[in-house]
């Protein structure tokens, strides 16, 4: 027999029955119905225990499940906090790796300055130019081997040729390369 549910408590409606039982016992006043009525009500107690158990059933199987869903979550997070850990111990030994790297930049910075500032001096065995090679434009002794190039290849009219004798441009050259020789022997440089 299925029951609608009502909105009417159910002890309210089981204490109707139990008082519209009692007026129809005093009225017939028939053992067999008591009988049957106290049959009845320990069979109904039997169902609504059977609901009580099934639904206690229901809802510890629904707990465990909640329960392995928040063991499955509680592993999914210890792993993943795991591989957090590892990925931040990754991170910080790339760390060391850049810091030391970095420091060996800066030693072979320093390495190569040193090396730099005595080539510059002069300090370097295999050095081929000056300390103020960047300043040579500047000497007296550059300066006349550019007039010596000059007068070698320029040429000079015939008619000033005419008139100058005939070695000058000889001369003019074995002079300016003698002026040459004499200003590498200057001091030039402005310290």
């Amino acid at each position: 027999m299925s029951h609608k549910k009502s909105k009417v408590p159910h002890a309210l409606i089981q204490s109707r029955i139990q008082q519209g039982v009692q007026v129809q016992l005093e009225k017939r006043g028939n053992a067999d119905f008591k009988n049957g009525y106290e049959t009845g009500q320990k069979d109904l107690q039997a169902l609504v225990n059977i609901k009580k158990s099934e639904t206690i059933q229901k809802l510890q199987l629904s707990v465990s499940n909640a329960e392995s869903q928040l063991d499955h979550q509680a592993l999914k997070l210890s792993d993943q906090s795991r591989l957090l850990s590892e990925a931040k111990q990754k991170i910080l030994d790339k760390n060391e790796i850049i810091t030391g790297l970095n420091q060996q930049l800066a030693d072979v910075k320093v390495t190569l300055e040193t090396t730099k500032s005595q080539v510059a001096q002069g300090c370097g065995d295999r050095t081929i130019l000056v300390n103020n090679w960047q300043e040579s434009w500047k000497w007296i002794s550059n300066w006349c081997f550019g007039l010596i190039v000059f007068f070698a290849t320029t040429p000079i009219p015939p008619e000033l040729l005419s008139v100058l004798p005939s070695d000058f441009r000889t001369y003019l050259i074995a002079f300016t390369a003698f002026c040459g020789l004499v200003g590498r022997y200057i001091n030039q440089s402005k310290k």
